[in-house]
């Protein structure tokens, strides 16, 4: 099994991909904003892949007699706990975008070497996107 990585967000970059390569293909498709395809059944990012999968995953759990919680804890159990969260940062009008140019610059020319506390082990080229 392949990964796409370096799209461009947003799912029509992702349907292109399904476009490509084959709908059996892909396996699972999932973007910044926690929208998910999975097939090809359905190629926009509201919650209904996400809906029918809970639904199905929630229908096996019950016949062997779990719950979605249940599952939950075994999978924090055999994985361990994940967290995320977002920063947005306002940088607003002409200066703000000066900035941020300045900033991918700097990116681009000096990939970080740690992320949060973790070495990077495999960059992706930081490229422009349209």
């Amino acid at each position: 099994m392949q990964t796409a990585g370096n799209l461009h967000v947003g799912f029509k970059w992702i349907g292109a991909e399904i476009d490509a390569r084959g709908s059996k293909e892909l396996r699972f498709g999932a973007e910044e904003s926690y929208g998910f395809l999975a097939g090809d059944h359905v190629r926009d990012k509201d919650a209904a892949v996400a809906s029918l999968l809970t639904a199905e995953m929630t229908a096996k759990l019950k016949a062997e007699g779990k719950t979605l919680c249940q599952r939950l804890d075994e999978l924090f159990r055999q994985f361990g706990c994940h967290s995320e969260g977002q920063l947005n940062i306002q940088m607003p009008g002409e200066k703000g975008m000066d900035d941020m140019r300045a900033l991918m610059s700097r990116v681009r020319q000096t990939p970080p070497k740690m992320l949060g506390g973790l070495k990077v082990v495999k960059g992706s080229r930081l490229s422009r996107q349209p």
